[in-house]
Parts: structure tokens; C-alpha cells; sequence
């Protein structure tokens, strides 16, 4: 939408306000109001569990299902705190559907979060493998709608693994409040017997680190500006719901068929009040802070961006690029040298330089202090976040969705993992259990203490308030 357009948005809404839990939509009632949040936060819980299904935060928009489908709420709206939004009647939304913005958004919105709870895993299609993580998989799947990315987490691997579980509620914790163009969208969770799964939008494109590694030229400063930008604009969003994705990394992005970044994978996210002292990350990608076992905070996700630009800049990292020794990585990024071409234009010093200052405190660590680099000057970041800006590559696709029938229902997905998924607990934890081996190492070596579970919970109980127990299976 354009600015005149949001402009008379607001002219034809009533600003309403309400209290925290106040009920703004009540299960088995019907609406015809569009709300659009402008402060607060509210809950969209199951009456009969009273489970958080999802959160809508500043900015975000909920009521457009009911008023399409004129069925009743399925759920209770609640507001977490003070919530303050505007809203219009159903006959006004209709008008601002023909804008295509805003309808291309409804559309996908609806299709993307599943208001009457249609979705079950009995009605998911395995089409392919995509991908492993530390306790399971990720899957592209379909139902009669669309085209869905599907992470199936072994339930015994989760339980026995290292902050397994952990992990996982965090996961769902921060992935439930988030709506942003450059983000991976969350759909649901859903369960069985021994797999916990969550269903996220697919996204059908090229892989930033395979873009990254298969280019044939480097030193494009537009790239840089381009490419950094889209993850600064993640950045500043998840800082502001005080989440620390703590895995940034080209791998943890597409790039989607319109060209723009999409942040994939909260396995490690953390909604942190303070800070945390949790040892976790990519090698080559960790923060001096979190290696040592010190406290810290959104800062470490700047450090990893660093990293991130110098890799699209320069073509190579700058902390481990010629060895694959975990603990060699570990010494470099400790107090390694820092090596930039004596060529390198100043604006990119400047920027790269900044954000992998050892000290956190003297880092460029926030989005304020990202627009005042050089580089950035007279950039305009409203026009990349609406996607007005021509993308500097676009991607072919890798076709996936596009080779499958949505009428092909010929491999139930859940009785694909029952019968072709053989791979044990025991070597997901043979696998974990090396990692922690190296991280254990280097907290030695700088006599850091590697915080436990219990203790690390207590800096930020307010949100994560989920006991970490056999009970942990109910929240999914």
C-alpha cells in the first residue's frame, strides 16, 4: 500500500483500546471488523486447551478470515498487554481488497494460518527431502491448497539431546509472533506418536550460500548493499520482539523467486529479556562472546551479519576460510587478524570493520547505527522492505512445486516416515555429542563456565514459561 493510501487507512478506522486479557474476539461469535495492531500484543488461544496458537504483535492484522468466510471464531482473541488497534467494518475492508498489495497479502495470509483448523497431517503429500537438522528433518509436502516446508523433530532424539527441548519450544515460541516479508511465514504444529512437526511456507528459490559460493564475480558493493540490507531489515524487526536468532548464516536463507532474502530456521532462536550465556551457533559464524561463555545479547547476530557481508563482498570468510578445524575457526575468531584488502573502499571497511568488533559494546549493534555507515547513505530501506527496489539476481527455481500435482496424493507423508525414516536417537546424539565435545574445549581454554539449563531459563522466564518436563509434548 502507499503512503496515501495507509493514510486514509487510518482516516475510514476507529482506534479501539484494550485492556490486558481483555477478549477482542470470542470463540463461536461472528465479525465483520478488520483489526490492524498499532500497539500491544494479542493471543490467539484454543478454548479448550487454552494454548497459544499464535501472536499477533505490532503491525500485524487478524479478523480479514471471518469477515472472507463469514463462519464463526474458532478461537478466543486475547490481549496479552495493552493493546491499542484500528479497525474497520467488513463492507470498508472489501473496498481495500482491490488494491493487489493488500489482496496479494490476504491471500497469502489465509493461506498461510490455519483459522478453522483444517490442516491435519493425515491430508499432507511427501514430494521430497530437503534437508537435516540436529534432531530431524525438513520435507517438502502439499495438501489439496499448496506447497508447504514441513521440519519433522524425532521425539526421543529431543528428549535424550541437549537442550533439545529447549530448542524446540523456543522455536515455536518466536516463530508463532512472526509476519515479516523477509522471514519464513509459520503455519502450525502438529504431532504424533514420535514426531513433533512444524509446517512453515516453502519457499521455492536458490539457497544464499549456493548463490554465494557458485558466483563468478565478487566486490559488487550494489550486492552488498542489496543482499545486507534485506538481513539488517530482519535484524531490526526480531531486535524489537527481542528475539536472537543465534544461526545467522547464508545457509539459513533463500533467496525467493522475487529476488529478496528469507530468513529460514529458528532452531536456535531465543526470546531474551537481557541476555543469555548459551553456547550455540555455526563456527564459523559464532561471536568471540558467545564462544567465551560471556553474556550477550542481539549484538552476537550483528557480529555473525558481519561475517555474512564480508562473505558477500569478498567471497571468502574471514574467520576459517582455509581450514575445516573446528577449534583452528574457534582461535581465529577469538584473535585471529582480520584481514581486509588494502583496495577495499572505504564504505565497506567501514561497515565490515564495524559490525566484527571483538568488544560488543563498540559494535555497530543496532539498525540506528547501520544507517549512519557510509554505505548506506541516501539508501532507501522503506522501498527494499515494500520490495520496490529490483532485486539483484532471480533465481530459476528449483521447480519443485511446480513438477508436483496438488492432486497427486499418492504418498501419505506421515506413512513415509513411519516406513523410510530408520535413522536411530542414538546416532542424532553420537552426532550432538561430538559437537559438544569442541564447544566444551574452547570453554576450557578461556575458563568459561558452559551454563546449564536451569540457569539459563531464569533470564527470561516471563515469555518461556513452558515447564521443560515430560509435559513438554502438550505444547505442540
Amino acid at each position: 500500500m502507499t503512503i496515501e493510501q495507509l493514510i486514509n487507512f487510518g482516516l475510514n478506522a476507529e482506534i479501539k483500546e484494550y485492556k490486558p486479557k481483555e477478549i477482542i474476539l470470542k470463540n463461536k461469535e461472528k465479525n465483520n471488523i478488520f483489526y490492524l495492531i498499532l500497539r500491544g500484543r494479542v493471543k490467539v488461544k484454543n478454548p479448550e486447551t487454552n494454548k497459544t496458537l499464535r501472536v499477533y504483535e505490532e503491525g500485524n492484522c487478524f479478523g480479514d478470515y471471518y469477515i472472507l468466510t463469514d463462519s464463526q471464531i474458532n478461537y478466543n482473541y486475547i490481549s496479552h498487554e495493552y493493546t491499542k488497534c484500528y479497525c474497520i467494518k467488513g463492507s470498508i475492508f472489501y473496498e481495500y481488497l482491490k488494491i493487489e498489495s493488500f489482496n496479494d497479502y490476504i491471500k497469502k495470509k489465509m493461506l498461510l494460518e490455519d483459522e478453522d483448523e483444517e490442516m491435519k497431517l493425515k491430508d499432507f503429500y511427501y514430494i521430497t527431502y530437503l534437508g537435516k537438522g540436529t534432531f530431524g528433518y525438513v520435507c517438502l509436502v502439499h495438501n489439496e491448497l499448496s506447497f508447504y516446508a514441513i521440519k519433522a523433530v524425532n521425539r526421543d532424539a529431543a528428549e535424550k539431546g541437549k537442550n533439545g527441548i529447549k530448542n524446540l519450544v523456543n522455536e515455536k515460541k518466536c516463530m508463532i509472533a512472526i509476519d515479516h516479508p523477509f522471514i519464513v511465514n509459520f503455519v502450525k504444529t502438529m504431532k504424533n506418536k514420535k514426531w513433533v512437526f512444524i509446517l512453515e511456507e516453502y519457499i521455492n528459490g536458490k539457497n544464499f550460500d549456493d548463490y554465494l559460493m557458485n558466483r563468478k564475480n565478487y566486490k559488487n558493493i550494489k550486492e552488498l548493499i542489496f543482499y545486507g540490507g534485506c538481513i539488517f531489515h530482519m535484524l531490526k524487526y526480531l531486535t524489537k520482539r527481542r528475539i536472537c536468532h543465534r544461526d545467522i548464516k547464508p545457509r539459513n536463507m533463500m533467496i525467493g523467486s522475487d529476488g529478496y532474502l528469507k530468513l529460514l530456521d529458528f532452531g536456535c532462536a531465543k526470546k531474551i529479556k537481557f541476555f543469555s550465556k548459551t553456547v550455540v551457533g555455526t563456527p564459523n559464524y559464532i561471536s568471540p562472546e558467545v564462544l567465551k561463555g560471556l553474556e550477550y545479547s542481539f549484538s552476537s547476530d550483528y557480529w555473525s551479519t558481519g561475517v555474512c557481508c564480508y562473505l558477500i563482498y569478498f567471497g571468502n570468510l574471514p574467520f576459517g576460510n582455509k581450514t575445516n578445524n573446528v577449534m583452528q575457526i574457534y582461535k581465529e575468531i577469538i584473535k585471529g587478524e582480520i584481514k581486509i584488502p588494502k583496495d577495499c573502499p572505504l564504505i565497506v571497511k567501514e561497515l565490515i570493520e564495524g559490525l566484527l568488533k571483538r568488544n560488543a559494546g563498540e559494535r555497530i549493534n543496532n539498525f540506528d547505527k547501520i544507517k549512519e555507515c557510509q554505505i548506506f547513505k541516501d539508501f532507501d530501506w522503506d522501498n527494499l522492505l515494500r520490495k520496490k527496489i529490483k532485486p539483484f539476481f532471480l533465481p530459476l527455481g528449483d521447480e519443485l512445486g511446480g513438477k508436483a500435482n496438488l492432486n497427486n496424493l499418492a504418498s501419505p507423508f506421515e506413512k513415509f516416515i513411519q516406513n523410510e525414516w530408520v535413522e536411530t536417537s542414538e546416532m542424532h546424539l553420537l552426532r550432538i555429542k561430538n559437537k559438544n565435545k569442541n564447544i566444551n574445549y574452547i570453554q576450557e581454554q578461556y575458563e568459561s563456565e558452559f551454563i546449564n539449563n536451569q540457569e539459563d531459563q531464569k533470564y527470561y522466564d516471563e515469555e518461556n514459561n513452558v515447564e521443560f518436563s515430560n509435559h513438554w509434548f502438550d505444547y505442540f
